[in-house]
């Protein structure tokens, strides 16, 4: 699951999924990609175990499989925003 944080868009769509299941239109709607391109990151999310998908017609509906992600991209984020603050306040000095 670590390998999620380490794309911008990963977490972006597990903040997206977040609110509750969301198809693969709406997901790409996110996005200026390619389908293949966002095919490609949600299997890499899939494979981490975050997010599940089930088959709904033509499409895919996506929804996050453990609440437990949010704590961590919550604190994730945290993390990288007071490290850019530090770093803005050094730049301003």
């Amino acid at each position: 699951m670590l390998g999620l944080e380490a794309h911008a868009g990963r977490m972006k769509v597990i903040r997206f999924i977040l609110d509750g299941e969301r198809s693969f239109s709406e997901i790409l709607e996110l996005f200026d990609l390619d389908k293949s391109a966002i095919s490609k990151q949600m299997l890499v999310m899939k494979e981490s175990g975050a997010p599940s998908s089930r088959k709904v017609g033509r499409g895919m509906i996506h929804r996050l499989e453990e609440a437990c992600v949010a704590n961590f991209f919550s604190c994730a984020t945290a993390v990288v925003q007071n490290k850019v603050e530090k770093q803005l306040q050094g730049l301003a000095k």
